[in-house]
């Protein structure tokens, strides 16, 4: 257990007192990590079609629903739901 400790607190101090490599930079609204760069409208880009994706697999896979674009989902007002915990049963 010692020498582990001895090992972390070694690796502590070099990663504390000496000086990496820059891999990150800005170049305005631009963001460059080593090779590859994006704006944050990509990332918001990518976040928007994840999201997309995400809600079509729920609705042909849980709801089983063929989703057109068309197709209505139910609603439901997420402030009337409880649990109560008391309970164990599953429904």
């Amino acid at each position: 257990m010692n020498t582990i400790l001895h090992m972390r607190t070694y690796g502590m101090k070099i990663r504390y007192t000496m000086k990496g490599n820059a891999r990150i930079s800005w170049q305005g609204e631009r963001i460059c990590i080593d090779q590859i760069s994006f704006t944050m409208g990509d990332i918001r880009a990518v976040v928007h079609g994840l999201h997309e994706t995400a809600r079509e697999t729920l609705v042909k896979e849980l709801l089983l629903v063929e989703d057109d674009g068309k197709t209505t989902l139910p609603t439901f007002n997420l402030s009337q739901l409880f649990d109560n915990a008391a309970e164990m049963g599953e429904y």
